[in-house]
């Protein structure tokens, strides 16, 4: 089974980078100072980002052993350590119970089986004012088939705003933020759909298709076809986090994060 995960390996990390990372900004300031465990840290970007920028420490876990390789290669920094580990089990594990301040589970919750089980885990192994910070894709406006499941094949359940408060609510307090593509973020995915169909429109051109045809005679390379991911390459100032409730943009937000406290 493969796994969703931005690596440097190919394209994907150029594209999304900056959306995701903002996720980690967002969190940072809940992570200074602090023992911190990124659970589902994928190839590790965002647990070094942590690490380099204040936090304690950061017990970084992911069960694909490829992502954790490209992980230990490439994002090493002081505090920092990496383990596979299966996140929906991790709060059976008595000697982690109470043992972080702060747990961050970014774009994770949609791929797991049991996501309940991740949710009442991170509680056990907070500490008592301990932060647990969550996202998902919004599950109000992504692709799903005529079955109502994602799309995405790697993913299990994408989450609304009133489902993931469901699945938060047995054991935490918590805000419910959006992150919403900005007029810049919006103006330049339409920019990249038009860019997409000029670029097909040259590539399957006759005379285009000739042209292949010949240097693949000549044994010459040929360039594949254009691919569309559905997004453009993402920057800074596309994305912004804010609450939930003030609609910041006509368009709903494309990704759903909650900052949670333990209930009681």
């Amino acid at each position: 089974m493969g796994y969703e995960r931005l690596s440097l390996n190919d394209a994907s990390m150029v594209a999304s980078y900056a959306e995701h990372i903002q996720r980690y900004e967002f969190a940072l300031s809940h992570c200074r100072g602090k023992r911190v465990l990124d659970a589902g840290c994928g190839t590790g970007y965002g647990s070094h980002f942590l690490a380099a920028n204040g936090a304690k420490s950061v017990l970084a876990v992911d069960i694909s052993d490829e992502a954790l390789a490209e992980a230990r290669q490439r994002y090493k920094a002081n505090g920092l350590s990496y383990e596979r580990r299966d996140v929906e089990s991790l709060g059976d594990d008595p000697a982690l119970t109470g043992t972080f301040e702060v747990i961050v589970n970014f774009e994770n919750l949609e791929h797991l089986h049991n996501p309940a089980q991740l949710v009442k885990g991170a509680s056990r192994l907070l500490t008592k004012d301990g932060v647990f910070i969550t996202s998902t894709p919004n599950g109000a406006i992504t692709s799903k088939d005529a079955a109502g499941k994602p799309t995405n094949i790697f993913h299990v359940k994408e989450f609304t705003a009133e489902e993931l408060a469901s699945l938060l609510l047995p054991h935490f307090r918590f805000e419910m933020y959006g992150q919403w593509l900005t007029n810049d973020g919006m103006l330049r995915q339409v920019r990249a759909r038009e860019l997409f169909e000029q670029l097909c429109e040259a590539y399957y051109n006759p005379l285009s298709r000739l042209g292949r045809m010949i240097k693949r005679l000549l044994g010459k390379k040929v360039l594949a076809p254009p691919e569309y991911s559905g997004a453009a390459d993402s920057f800074s100032g596309d994305y912004v986090i804010l609450p939930l409730q003030t609609k910041a943009f006509q368009w709903p937000p494309t990704v759903l994060i909650a900052v949670c406290t333990k209930q009681g």
